[in-house]
């Protein structure tokens, strides 16, 4: 009898069909004990305790695992198999976020088996990095002795046959991030949550990192669906003035990965994977929201956090540790602002982990001028060409004027920041002007995927060359007449625009592998506020809002309500016309004021990064609202948030 006849048998004898032998002999399974894998760390666990042959599992939205190989061939798409028998039909299982070969692949609804495109042919070593992105706030945690059921449960990978899987290592140094529903990542698009941005940061850093976050929870308020079986994180009862009372250990999760797995160590030190000496370099804690908005003992909320303390200090006695807690303004409102929180955040981490570890070349992270505590420092201008839109041929009916450069034109405002929006290729002669700026933005599409794709080499060029270029801006964006009776309110079929989804999210990609970090930002005008925008929208890093015609001026807040409403968390530029393009006629000056008035406003809550002025050839026009505009920076540009 033949091999392949015995091997045919054997699979009939085990239940299985002819298309299951076939699958066997042309794919290999790579277990997920084998020394391709990597896992989180701190947030996996397996058949033997941390580890073990079959399987690894975790219920920790965040979490991620890599595995390599190198395969001749690309003929078979990597398949993760999974243990499925968990669902129960209760809950929706949870959803993956994959990226293979620099492709990502988002919303994977986890199965038995789950096939990740995007396998790269022109190479020969293959990476694949997949994250658990989100699942239901339910029987996540599990009970006494028995496992959470939703779950991401692990066993392998099936490459194609004859493929060689590559060892890798964790790195050493990791971080672990706790937290409530904001940190979980609740409410964001794929993987644009706070932690994972700042996860990655760490891992630009040259260090792993873990998520332990669960929405609803807190100090001591339980986690995921009331009633939540997820415990609270360090519960103390019973104290006094928030000193004394006793700790529940049963009801607390902070030294636990699950319901049955410890995150200690046999010498009780938090421990990446089980073994002693794996301490994280950092801890950031986001606690204290829930424990506000829902009944809890104040006394013991002060004790639980200045309990916990000196336990993490034990546990992981080198550890930098933050504490983000809810602030409140001057009023005594409660800050309830996401995007303050998050930039408030982002500048603690930035400030106290730099240590952690030694940077890598290539971190995307690195490299951009930080805005100071300014006003003048955030203010930018849409830089055109004298001649485009004015004299007696514009359309717009701008008066002619001397001859402005981009450059002199910002040097006339006070402002240290140009968007240089102009078609075709100039050479280092127009260039020169821009030495001296602080930051320069260049378009990179004037509307239309043509210009795009015309500019793209270009601009990206530019990246080596201008070492003051901080990102890149496609301006005019969405093209609605393309497609006039597209669907306004559809939050998964995209409005027209100059690039599709899948030319957004490569563009995004391509941004972000640059060695040095650099924003993708769009333009938006207020008339396009819709659903529809957001499909495209959540790939860009910055917004410029603009409001075209004079008169909607009028609804300047409502709009900006409406576009937080939509975009909630997006850096935003507000867009600031100093010429009525939509009524082609000069700017009344009370418009100009009523603009200045709300952003002024909105940047001192913290509501946008800054504000862009349109344009550089109004500079020496004479005009009331340039001229209001000016004194206005000279007036307020010193002042901080």
């Amino acid at each position: 009898m033949t091999g392949k006849r015995i091997g045919l048998c054997a699979c009939v004898a085990a239940g299985l069909g002819f298309a299951d032998f076939a699958s066997a002999q042309t794919a290999l399974t790579i277990p997920v004990d084998a020394p391709a894998f990597v896992f989180s760390p701190g947030n996996w666990v397996g058949d033997a305790g941390r580890g073990g042959a079959r399987f690894r599992q975790t219920w920790n939205p965040g979490a991620y695992f890599r595995v390599t190989w190198e395969s001749d061939t690309t003929n078979t798409v990597p398949t993760l198999l999974l243990d499925a028998s968990a669902y129960d039909g209760s809950f929706n299982p949870p959803f993956l976020a994959c990226q293979l070969d620099g492709v990502w692949t988002a919303n994977l609804r986890c199965a038995k088996e789950v096939s990740v495109p995007g396998m790269d042919p022109r190479r020969k070593r293959h990476l694949l990095t997949g994250y658990l992105r989100m699942s239901s706030q339910t029987k996540r945690w599990g009970s006494e002795g028995v496992s959470g059921q939703n779950i991401v449960r692990l066993t392998g990978l099936r490459v194609a046959a004859g493929s060689a899987p590559v060892a890798d290592d964790a790195c050493p140094k990791w971080a672990l991030i706790v937290g409530d529903s904001i940190t979980e990542g609740v409410g964001t698009y794929e993987l644009e949550g706070y932690s994972h941005r700042v996860g990655q940061a760490f891992r630009a850093l040259g260090c792993e990192y873990a998520v332990s976050a669960c929405g609803w929870s807190g100090w001591l308020f339980r986690g995921d669906n009331p009633p939540g079986d997820v415990p609270g994180y360090y519960v103390v009862s019973n104290s006094v003035d928030g000193a004394g009372g006793q700790y529940v250990d049963a009801g607390s999760r902070w030294n636990k990965i699950d319901s049955l797995h410890s995150l200690l160590d046999a010498n009780g030190r938090i421990s990446a994977y089980g073994a002693t000496g794996q301490e994280p370099s950092a801890i950031l804690i986001n606690y204290g929201t829930n424990d506000a908005i829902h009944p809890t003992n104040a006394s013991d909320v002060r004790a639980s956090m200045a309990q916990c303390l000196p336990a993490l200090r034990k546990a992981a006695p080198r550890a930098h540790l933050f504490f983000v807690a809810v602030t409140r303004r001057a009023k005594g409102e409660t800050m309830t602002n996401r995007r303050t929180f998050l930039r408030r955040t982002a500048a603690l981490v930035g400030t106290g982990v730099l240590s952690v570890g030694p940077a890598r070349s290539g971190a995307a992270e690195v490299g951009r001028p930080a805005y100071e505590n300014n006003l003048r420092d955030r203010l930018w201008m849409w830089g055109h060409d004298s001649g485009v839109y004015d004299g007696p041929k514009g359309v717009y009916n701008i008066p002619l004027s001397a001859p402005i450069s981009m450059a002199d034109g910002i040097r006339s405002m006070g402002i240290p920041n140009v968007c240089v929006i102009r078609d075709g290729t100039p050479g280092e002669d127009y260039r020169r002007q821009f030495k001296d700026v602080r930051r320069v933005a260049w378009n990179l599409s004037g509307g239309s995927n043509k210009s795009y794709r015309e500019l793209k080499d270009y601009v990206f060029g530019l990246r080596e060359t201008m070492p003051n270029l901080t990102g890149y801006y496609l301006d005019d964006f969405f093209r609605f007449g393309d497609r006039p009776d597209f669907d306004r309110n559809s939050e998964t079929v995209p409005a027209p625009a100059a690039l599709s989804v899948d030319e957004m999210r490569q563009l995004r990609e391509e941004t972000q592998a640059y060695r040095r970090r650099l924003d993708l930002a769009v333009v938006l005008y207020t008339h396009q506020l819709c659903p529809a925008i957001k499909p495209l929208v959540r790939y860009a890093d910055v917004v410029s809002l603009w409001i075209w015609a004079g008169a909607d001026i009028q609804r300047i807040e409502e709009n900006f309500k409406t576009y937080r409403a939509l975009m909630p968390d997006k850096p935003t530029l507000l867009g600031v016309y100093r010429w009525d393009f939509g009524g082609k006629k000069e700017l009344d000056q009370a418009f100009m004021v009523k603009q200045l008035d709300y952003a002024y406003r909105l940047y001192k809550e913290g509501q946008i990064e800054g504000l862009i002025f349109h344009c550089t050839p109004l500079c020496n026009k004479g005009l009331a609202a340039v001229d209001y505009a000016r004194a206005w920076i000279a007036r307020h540009g010193a002042e901080g948030r």
